[in-house]
C-alpha cells in the first residue's frame, strides 16, 4: 500500500494543475471579453431598437416613424432633424397658395346721383356711377374705356345747336381726375341723343379687389331753360380682370335720374 506522504503528494500535485487550468481558463474568458485574442471577435451585445418607431424614446431627440430621413423630418438615427431643402420649400409654398381668382365688375348708378328739379350749368353732373370690383384678394380690375348716350331735351323758342363738353371723372369733379372728354351737340329743335365713345386706352381705372371706384359724369347745360330736361345712359365698359390680359365688354344700360329744368 502506498504510504501517507505519497498520496499526500498526489493530491497536492493535483491541486495545482485544477489551479492552473482554473487560471488558465479565467484568462481565456478575459482576454475574449477584452477582444485581445487576435482573430476573434466579441459578438456585439443585444440592444433594444427603438427608432423609427414614432415614438420620442429615451437618448432620441426626435422620431417621426416611417418618415425618418426625408427632407423636414427626423434623421434616420432619431439624433436631429432634416434639413428642408429649398427646392421643397418652393413646391410647399406654390401648392399652399391659392390660384388668383378674378373678380366681377359690378356697377349700380350711386345713391346720391343728382335727381328731381335744377338749374342749368357750365359743368353740371347728370350721372354718377359705382364701380365695384368683387375680387376677394388684391388683384385690381381696370378699366379701360366705354359708351355713354346723352339725351336731352333743350327746345325753346331759339333755334340754336351747341357742342356742350361732356367730361368724366373718378372720385370727384377736380382737374387731377378727369379721365376723359368729350362733346355732345344739344339741339333746341328736337330732342337730342348723342352717343359718346370712350375708346381702349383713353382711361385707365385701376380698381384694387374688393373696393369701389365712383364715376362721375358732367355736361355744360347752361342753356338750359323752363321745362327743359337731360338724362344719360351708362351703356358699357370695356375691362380687364386682373388676371388674364383679355379685354372684356360688359353691358350695363344703366339709366341715371332725369334732371328738369
Amino acid at each position: 500500500m502506498p504510504n501517507g506522504t505519497t498520496t499526500k503528494t498526489k493530491v497536492a500535485t493535483q491541486t495545482k494543475v485544477i489551479i492552473a487550468v482554473g487560471a488558465l481558463l479565467l484568462l481565456g474568458l478575459a482576454a475574449y471579453g477584452f477582444g485581445f485574442i487576435p482573430g476573434v471577435r466579441r459578438a456585439a451585445a443585444p440592444r433594444l431598437v427603438t427608432c423609427g418607431n414614432g415614438k420620442l424614446d429615451v437618448r432620441e431627440v426626435c422620431d417621426d416613424g416611417r418618415r425618418n430621413g426625408q427632407s423636414g423630418y427626423c434623421n434616420a438615427t432619431c439624433s436631429g432633424q432634416v434639413k428642408v431643402k429649398e427646392e421643397a420649400k418652393k413646391v410647399v409654398n406654390e401648392a399652399a397658395a391659392p390660384a388668383p381668382v378674378p373678380g366681377e365688375l359690378i356697377v349700380n348708378v350711386a345713391e346720391d346721383s343728382p335727381s328731381g328739379t335744377t338749374s342749368g350749368s357750365s359743368e353740371q353732373t347728370i350721372g354718377k356711377y359705382i364701380l365695384w370690383n368683387t375680387a376677394t384678394s388684391s388683384i385690381a380690375s381696370i378699366v379701360r374705356g366705354g359708351k355713354l348716350t346723352i339725351e336731352a331735351d333743350f327746345r325753346h323758342e331759339t333755334e340754336t345747336t351747341a357742342a356742350s363738353p361732356v367730361r368724366l371723372y373718378k372720385t370727384s369733379v377736380t382737374g387731377e381726375n378727369l379721365l376723359a372728354s368729350s362733346r355732345v351737340w344739344l339741339s333746341s329743335t328736337s330732342t337730342t341723343r348723342g352717343e359718346i365713345y370712350f375708346t381702349d386706352g383713353t382711361f385707365d381705372i385701376n380698381i384694387p379687389g374688393g373696393t369701389t371706384v365712383p364715376i362721375i359724369v358732367t355736361v355744360d347745360t347752361s342753356s338750359a331753360t323752363t321745362d327743359n330736361s337731360i338724362w344719360m345712359t351708362l351703356n358699357y365698359l370695356r375691362w380687364k380682370d386682373g388676371v388674364s390680359d383679355v379685354t372684356n365688354t360688359k353691358n350695363f344700360n344703366l339709366t341715371a335720374p332725369t334732371l328738369n329744368y
